[in-house]
């Protein structure tokens, strides 16, 4: 059977991509971890339901290395947990989002404003809502599991295993960063 809900959900997802991404320009720039500065990270409501504990650890690893780091939370306020509520993040919502699941003008324009160095989704399953706010960022590096649903939208993929908590997959971004730029930093 045709699915024709979702073709048009697609037609009308990747004119607004189009609309909205032409006008990002980005320079993607390998930083060790050390260098950067700003982190977004983006995470939904399956990965905070799943993982709270390793969000609370991830935010303990960026406030131990002094980061600065803002969240976009993929969920409805009433799923938002105490300890995210009191952190930097916007809220991305349902109501927030159009029919093609690409976030609303009006989030756009606020997340435009935000200069990250990197860009991180920590959710483990593909979210549509997640590859636009990827697509729109003019991080410098966009960061995701490894998996051909992101290929277009992140610069940087790293595996995910199913057994992995969503701290080892922070952990293996930071440390294969941190393998990269070494080499780069030795043939100079």
């Amino acid at each position: 059977m045709l699915d024709v809900t979702g073709n048009v959900r697609n037609y009308f997802f990747k004119r607004k991509l189009n609309k909205n991404a032409k006008d990002v320009f980005r320079v993607i720039r390998l930083t060790p971890f050390s260098s950067v500065k700003y982190v977004g990270l983006i995470v939904g409501r399956s990965l905070i339901e799943k993982d709270s504990e390793g969000l609370k650890k991830i935010i303990e690893l960026l406030n131990h290395h002094k980061k600065n780091y803002f969240f976009i939370i993929l969920t409805d306020k009433k799923h938002l947990p105490e300890f995210l509520n009191n952190l930097p993040h916007i809220v991305i919502s349902k109501k927030d989002v159009t029919f093609s699941q690409a976030p609303s003008d009006k989030i756009t324009q606020k997340l435009k404003v935000q200069k990250f160095d990197f860009l991180i989704d920590l959710n483990q399953q593909p979210l549509r809502s997640a590859f636009f706010i990827e697509a729109v960022s003019d991080a410098t590096l966009r960061i995701g599991k490894a998996s051909s649903e992101r290929y277009p939208y992140v610069d940087f993929m790293v595996e995910w295993r199913d057994s992995d908590t969503v701290l080892q997959f922070f952990e293996n971004i930071i440390y294969y960063l941190s393998m990269m730029t070494e080499k780069a930093d030795r043939k100079k």
